[in-house]
């Protein structure tokens, strides 16, 4: 008799245990969301992420921004493949979006640009009159997607 409650004790916490891990899978790391040079100064980068819809890539736009805020010229614009797993450190190569930036004045002419995310920040690296930084990006509550640039 005792061991047969034993036993039933430990298959119903097994049982307990393989409905837990089962019944939570972990969710894709999500990076959507505005994001913005981590030390930032009186003139940074800062821009956003959206997701793609109807399974087609989502959108990475970055800015150049001054004036406290009141200026930004486009950076970059292209191609932004979401995450399919939760893991800690996530890298995708995004294709440059020429439609947007060939008529850009500060626009990064690169055809392709590699974005990692690890610890919380995005990193890559801008160019500008021959000098390249790795920039390091933060989430921000500050909204840098104008209502404008969502339409199109």
């Amino acid at each position: 008799m005792r061991k047969r409650i034993v036993v039933t004790v430990l298959m119903a916490a097994l049982t307990c245990l393989l409905l837990m891990g089962a019944a939570s899978p972990a969710k894709p790391l999500d990076l959507v969301g505005n994001w913005e040079e981590k030390d930032k100064g009186d003139s940074y980068q800062a821009g956003y992420i959206k997701e793609g819809k109807d399974g087609k890539d989502g959108e990475i736009v970055i800015y150049w921004v001054s004036d406290g805020g009141d200026t930004k010229s486009l950076y970059w614009a292209g191609t932004y493949v979401a995450p399919k797993d939760n893991k800690e450190t996530y890298s995708w190569t995004s294709k440059n979006n020429k439609d947007k930036t060939d008529h850009a004045l500060l626009a990064s002419g690169d055809d392709t640009k590699v974005f990692t995310y690890e610890k919380g920040e995005i990193t890559y690296k801008a160019s500008a009159l021959g000098t390249t930084k790795k920039m390091h990006f933060v989430r921000t509550d500050t909204n840098y997607c104008d209502e404008e640039e969502e339409q199109k």
